[in-house]
């Protein structure tokens, strides 16, 4: 891959100018990547309009013009003028379901190769979140590219291999460190960074009952909305436990999770790759990485048809970043629809995503990553960051807020993340009652009024 990319470097150099010239027509075909990959994908473009000339004796139709852009905006800038807009972009997949509406501004895609690439290559997160049905039939819109999930940093000179396997181990290694020592921590006490518990699954199944604005329609969004089956049920009560035991979990306060981790308070993080040099600053050559840990349902955990002795995986939300093709734009509805879909395949290719990793860090949204690309097998904490990382994202799901701004407002916004504390605090913040949510039924009317807000926007669900 490292030959490929150097030899694609030398080609921007050498030809750069001349490609300009030679262009069969002037016409621009724009692809929009992200800021920091800007250069990378602008080499391996080069590269296959050499490699396209070459196989079909003839220089490529277009001119390739490679811009970096914040990928976080894109969608609403294709949204003010499509027809202006690139031929090929890249956004969060949360940000799909603007772009998909009832009207499409995305083309859907329909090279088999190319679906065929995004079914083999992705994990089932990720092929569900970029597919939506328009009129009974289900469409592809995107090719997932780059990834993003939870993983647990962790002072491996305190916790061992065994140990950081599970909750209880790490809790263990917590008492063992002292009475006033925490087993793990959060980057801040949302729902995002309390997914681990909320989208955590049954280790052997696979499955949890958790549904999060599933559907292709907004009301279908809002009706299948549930978190109060029997597994959430004991994995609450498991969690009511953990975060009350003088050894057991954290939630964010005062002081920073790296001066806690620094100073041996707290031994571990569910933390995103963003927080990598904080923890890697505090715990120095004492960092791991792994895995989010299973944990056990006991006896006073079971709930219903979750018995005693099921072993919980815990979840993420698992997200990409995606490559959609622009239906207004003139090259698309000028009848070369399937010249930028051969693009599209080419760029989500799984060499591709290796030589993205190796020069610009993106994690690969490629599901055999971790044990296929020889660098992420490098002695490096790099490497290991990436390699969980894909681990994980087959155990989570994408956050599912795109379809309408509004979700996002009433997953994140109206209350559910105090709903969420105070259950596994065992507390009502509102009324300054310290005996809340102890006994099944309260957890029950809990989980029931986050669910209510999910769905409504209200606590009551009115």
């Amino acid at each position: 891959m490292k030959k490929l990319i150097a030899a694609a470097l030398t080609l921007v150099l050498l030809i750069a100018c001349v490609f300009t010239l030679v262009a069969c027509s002037e016409t621009e075909l724009v692809i929009w990547v992200g800021e920091e990959s800007a250069t990378y994908y602008a080499s391996v473009m080069e590269q296959y309009v050499a490699d396209y000339a070459e196989k079909n004796g003839k220089e490529f139709p277009y001119k390739v013009v490679v811009k970096g852009v914040d990928a976080s905006t894109a969608a609403e800038a294709i949204l003010k003028d499509a027809q202006a807009g690139p031929a090929i972009f890249t956004i969060p997949h949360d940000n799909l379901g603007k772009l998909i509406g009832t009207s499409p501004v995305i083309a859907a895609l329909t090279s088999q190769s190319l679906l065929a690439q995004i079914e083999a290559d992705n994990p089932d997160g990720y092929k569900k979140v970029v597919k939506n049905t328009l009129g009974g039939t289900e469409y592809t819109f995107a090719a997932p590219y780059i990834g993003q999930s939870l993983v647990l940093f962790y002072d491996k000179s305190k916790i061992t291999d065994t140990e950081v396997e599970t909750w209880e181990g790490i809790m263990a290694a917590a008492k063992r460190a002292g009475s006033d020592v925490k087993a793990m921590t959060v980057m801040g006490n949302d729902s995002y960074n309390l997914s681990f518990l909320m989208l955590a699954r049954n280790a052997e199944t696979k499955t949890t009952s958790v549904k999060i604005y599933e559907g292709s329609t907004l009301s279908e969004m809002l009706e299948n909305s549930y978190c109060t089956g029997d597994d959430t049920m004991a994995s609450f009560k498991w969690g009511q436990r953990f975060f009350n035991d003088p050894n057991g979990g954290a939630l964010s306060g005062s002081t920073t999770f790296d001066a806690l981790m620094k100073d041996g308070k707290v031994l571990s993080l569910v933390g995103g790759a963003w927080k990598y040099d904080s923890v890697k600053a505090a715990l120095g050559d004492n960092l791991g990485i792994a895995q989010l840990p299973t944990y056990t349902i006991t006896a006073e955990d079971a709930y219903g048809t979750c018995e005693e002795g099921t072993v919980m995986k815990s979840g993420t939300f698992a997200d990409c970043k995606v490559l959609c093709i622009n239906g207004m734009n003139e090259i698309v509805t000028g009848g070369n629809k399937q010249l930028c879909e051969d693009i599209v395949e080419y760029l989500t290719g799984k060499e591709i995503q290796e030589g993205s990793f190796e020069e610009c860090n993106n994690l690969p949204a490629y599901k055999n990553a971790a044990a296929e690309f020889e660098a992420m097998q490098a002695d490096t904490n790099e490497a290991l960051l990436a390699k969980k990382q894909v681990e994980m994202a087959k155990w989570g799901i994408p956050q599912p807020f795109g379809y309408d701004s509004f979700l996002n407002l009433y997953f994140y916004q109206k209350g559910a993340d105090t709903y969420t504390q105070d259950i596994l605090l065992m507390r009502d913040s509102a009324n300054n009652n310290a005996t809340a949510y102890d006994t099944d039924e309260k957890l029950l009317t809990g989980l029931t009024i986050i669910q209510n807000i999910w769905k409504t926007g209200k606590a009551s669900g009115n």
